[in-house]
């Protein structure tokens, strides 16, 4: 899609990459406009959902600073008991995203402006296997973070809807 004309949904400045948030590739630091971490799994999904300090600097240091980010995540205990044992995941509702999630990442330079709750018809609108799969079965809650990087929030200074 990123090759079509703009004016119908492309984009022609679009570089994806396959890289740990571990290591970010040293070419792309502060080379992103915006990010976006979509449905993510094992350590950046730990690294996001905990808001740990390294995984977010590792992202930050990613794009200039008030460039736009985009979270989307979901994880239950009805789904993924054993991951989020394993990762120690906070548990995921609106009033933790827009409380005690929000504080931790202004700390580290991420401004929330929405959260959002959604339902499986919203991921199953990505092109991806991963997101449709988890689009697929039983109902589930996907959450949508969005806000910018760096500075003050331009919006709410880091209030959220």
């Amino acid at each position: 899609k990123v090759a079509k004309k703009p004016e119908k949904g492309g984009r022609g400045n679009v570089l994806f990459v396959v890289a740990a948030i571990e290591a970010p590739p040293a070419e792309l630091l502060g080379a992103a406009d915006e990010v976006s971490v979509l449905f993510p799994w094992g350590s950046l999904l730990a690294g996001v959902a905990r808001a740990e300090h390294e995984t977010l600097a590792n992202i930050r240091t990613l794009c200039r600073p008030g460039a736009p980010f985009t979270f989307v995540t979901t994880y239950s205990p009805s789904f993924e008991a054993a991951e989020i044992e394993k990762r120690g995941l906070p548990p995921l509702s609106l009033e933790f995203l827009r409380g005690e999630y929000a504080d931790a990442l202004k700390k580290e330079g991420f401004f929330i402006d929405t959260v959002e709750l959604l339902y499986n018809d919203y991921a199953a609108k990505f092109e991806s296997a991963w997101a449709k799969r988890l689009a697929h079965g039983r109902r589930r809650e996907f959450y949508r973070i969005a806000g910018t990087i760096g500075g003050d929030s331009p919006q709410t200074k880091g209030e959220t809807t």
